[in-house]
């Protein structure tokens, strides 16, 4: 039995064409768990037609709590042995699951797949077809741990050569009984990156994994998505989620090995605020606080440690940014902050 959670908020645009994907599946015995997560717009009602109109589709309805609140509650909902996430406005391969129910890799704790991304308003290529060939399956073990966990840490693919995400919790099949044995959920608290902290506890517990070479999950990029909008709490939620990242890490006696990692991901995390946050077009606070506001985060603790990696951590562009913040350029940065915004969002288009 595979369990697909599928949180739910505002994707009627999408909601059909995802839940059709799955329903396509060459394998049949799972179930589909859609949390509507508050909707305000047709994706309840469309969520009740598919539940009416098969047996296997469980739809919960609850206020807007946000989506680690609705994955959480999917988790509680399952009784799947493998645990897929997808998200409402993305499709998946019709024979995702049959790889990830394949009996040659059931004792894996986690298999990984690849993934491909395609515009919103482009077509979806390659996602209804049965591969003929048998996948390509790469192991590793616990000694690969930390090098997985690294690769998180800095935002890079599994391999040099695939596209396969290890930040989203998408494109992988995570056994539901080491989710259950070490109380692993997604942090409600957050609004970003809790797919990390989520990723990062499973990874550090489990013990086997595999990778599929298989493209079998495809991303709608939406220029209006979460990631890529303005929030106003950004810079807290960034406090929270670093914080969070390092408790853990020192817990489980892995921060020492992994510290440059952790700072790389800080430096990434400052450059997101910078561009998305404090210095976002659509912001409506003044320049003067937003001056006001890079000081106090210069002034953090972690942030001032994660500067000292700057000559060494990250692409050109965001060293540029780095350094010029942490000389208080801030003019600069305003500059550079706009001009990466708009090419970001062109790139999405």
């Amino acid at each position: 039995m595979i369990s697909i959670i599928i949180p739910v908020y505002n994707t009627e645009k999408y909601l059909a064409r995802c839940i059709d994907s799955v329903l396509a599946s060459t394998y049949s015995y799972f179930e589909i768990i859609l949390i509507n997560d508050g909707s305000d717009d047709r994706s309840l009602e469309i969520c009740r037609e598919y539940g009416d109109r098969d047996s296997r589709i469980k739809v919960i309805t609850q206020e807007n709590q946000g989506v680690s609140a609705a994955r959480n509650r999917g988790i509680k909902e399952s009784s799947g042995e493998w645990i897929v996430f997808v998200d409402s406005d993305d499709v998946i391969s019709c024979d995702f699951l049959a790889a990830a129910a394949d009996r040659r890799w059931q004792d894996a704790d986690i298999i990984f797949f690849d993934y491909s991304g395609y515009k919103e308003t482009g077509n979806v290529k390659g996602h209804g077809r049965v591969h003929d060939c048998t996948p390509s399956a790469y192991y590793y073990g616990a000694k690969d741990r930390l090098l997985i966990i690294r690769k998180m840490l800095c935002a890079k693919n599994l391999t040099d050569d695939t596209r396969t995400s290890l930040l989203s919790p998408c494109a992988k099949a995570y056994k539901r009984s080491l989710i259950m044995k070490h109380a692993i959920s997604f942090s409600e608290d957050i609004i970003i990156g809790e797919d990390r902290l989520f990723n990062l506890e499973y990874y550090f517990w489990a013990q086997k994994y595999v990778h599929i070479s298989r493209t079998v999950y495809y991303v709608t990029w939406r220029v209006n998505s979460l990631t890529h909008c303005y929030q106003m709490n950004l810079v807290e939620n960034y406090y929270i989620f670093h914080r969070k990242l390092r408790e853990f890490m020192k817990a489980q006696g892995i921060f020492e090995d992994l510290e440059d990692a952790y700072f790389d991901t800080v430096q990434a995390g400052l450059t997101d605020i910078l561009i998305y946050g404090i210095f976002n077009p659509r912001s409506t606070r003044t320049y003067s606080e937003r001056r006001r506001l890079c000081r106090n985060i210069r002034d953090d603790e972690i942030v001032r440690l994660a500067l000292g990696y700057q000559d060494k951590k990250g692409n050109f562009p965001r060293r540029v940014l780095l350094f010029l913040f942490a000389r208080e350029y801030f003019g600069m940065v305003n500059l550079v902050c706009k001009l990466s915004y708009f090419l970001l969002r062109r790139l999405k288009r």
